[in-house]
């Protein structure tokens, strides 16, 4: 617990420290790093047959977002965050069946393949696109949505060891409750509604709303996002995504929930600047 402990604090100052100081161009080289470490340990959980050609694919994929970000070349971007966002809202189902009646095809390395790219290119373009939005609020939306999926996830984490009872996915996951999932929702929504009050001036009163309601709907599939990976995880046999992180695993162990919460949030910060007035 002790290394735990201190891992994880030196990791949260890390990213605090280059979320807040590092130029966006720069954020964006140091998260398409991450990103690939990211493919790495996918490309683990995948037969041998397929790595080469997934861990490829996706680097090839993650260097041209790159390319398109410095560029400034958003437009084809903002549809890979839509169409990544489409695919989280889709995983709920997806995992509500495997839950009822475990079918192959869910797992399947095809499967697999296709949603941990879209998943993973999602994610790269929506925090590097939030990072450099104007005004100078970029930082502050990414620590946001940073610090709304890390109090579901924690939330979930204590109010399931005080309260839980009903198990959420047994089967995927043994150790969440729907109690625990609940109370992290709560928790997050709380942090909202307080981030809500500190909103730029801008921000007219639909925009707020849709602000909770897109951050309602991030910390929900945040947990989601856990629970895909423990899906694939359980299914490849391997207990930690990899062990680059002491005590804490791999990237992926850190950012499943991230990766779903900051393609949803990106998607709903984008869909309602463009939609209601400008900030």
């Amino acid at each position: 617990m002790k290394e735990r402990i201190i891992t994880g604090s030196i990791m949260a100052l890390v990213a605090l420290l280059a979320i807040r100081f590092l130029p966006s161009n720069i954020f964006q080289l140091v998260l398409l790093i991450i990103s690939l470490i990211g493919v790495l340990e996918w490309k683990r959980m995948l037969p041998v047959s397929v790595r080469l050609p997934y861990l490829m694919c996706n680097t090839v994929l993650l260097v041209i977002a790159y390319l398109f970000l410095f560029t400034n070349t958003l437009s084809l971007l903002l549809i890979v965050n839509a169409v990544a966002a489409c695919v989280w809202l889709i995983v709920p189902l997806l995992l509500f069946i495997q839950i009822k009646s475990p079918q192959k095809w869910l797992v399947s390395k095809e499967v697999t393949m296709v949603l941990s790219t879209i998943m993973l290119l999602g994610f790269y373009v929506s925090l590097s696109m939030l990072h450099e939005l104007p005004g100078g609020y970029g930082y502050g939306f990414v620590l946001y949505v940073i610090g709304l999926v890390a109090l579901a996830d924690s939330g979930a984490y204590f109010v399931g060891r005080k309260l839980g009872r009903n198990k959420l996915a047994p089967a995927i996951s043994p150790g969440k409750t729907i109690e625990g999932a609940s109370g992290g929702i709560v928790i997050a929504m709380i942090f909202s509604l307080i981030i809500m009050l500190f909103l730029p001036a801008s921000f007219n009163g639909w925009q707020k709303v849709a602000f909770i309601l897109m951050s309602l709907i991030a910390a929900m599939l945040s947990i989601a996002g856990d629970l895909y990976e423990s899906l694939i995880k359980r299914h490849a046999g391997v207990k930690d995504s990899g062990n680059l992180f002491p005590g804490h695993g791999g990237v992926l162990d850190r950012i499943d929930g991230l990766i779903a919460g900051s393609t949803f949030f990106a998607f709903g910060f984008y869909l309602f600047q463009m939609n209601f007035s400008a900030i």
